[in-house]
């Protein structure tokens, strides 16, 4: 994983089609976030990054990425940052999971299926808690 601010990995097909290598630079134009407060801020705190390394994430085995709001709305590529790189830290789209021990059972069993149910229950019986917690706080500083 990156360690520095200024690191990136990207997908070997990113590498290949932009003819570039490990080691070489690049720079990212990403529009400015808006935060809770209704400030514009830098989603980066280093937009010009060194590729490091490669790297293959399972989400997006095949070549349909999905689609998003910014640019032309295509997803070609993806790439992972430092953490630390982000200046946008209120701001969440997605969040991934990993279910505490769950690889002490088989992904299909029915006894996997009942143990990270057991998780997702928890998770939708907060969830009407935290989304109003979330609209509060939103609204809150929204009229002040």
């Amino acid at each position: 994983m990156p360690e520095k601010e200024t690191e990136c990995l990207v997908e070997s097909s990113f590498l290949k089609v932009n003819k570039k290598q490990i080691g070489d630079k690049i720079i990212l134009d990403i529009e400015k976030q808006t935060n809770d407060d209704g400030e514009e801020i830098e989603y980066l705190k280093e937009k010009e990054l060194t590729i490091v390394g490669t790297v293959q994430n399972p989400l997006y085995i095949s070549k349909d990425r999905g689609t998003s709001s910014l640019g032309s709305g295509k997803i070609d590529y993806y790439m992972y940052i430092c953490k630390d790189n982000i200046n946008a830290k209120d701001i969440y789209t997605n969040i991934y999971i990993k279910v505490k021990e769950a690889m002490k059972y088989e992904t299909s069993s029915k006894a996997y299926e009942d143990y990270v149910q057991d998780v997702v229950d928890g998770i939708e019986e907060i969830k009407g808690a935290r989304e109003k917690a979330r609209h509060d706080t939103l609204v809150r500083k929204g009229t002040v």
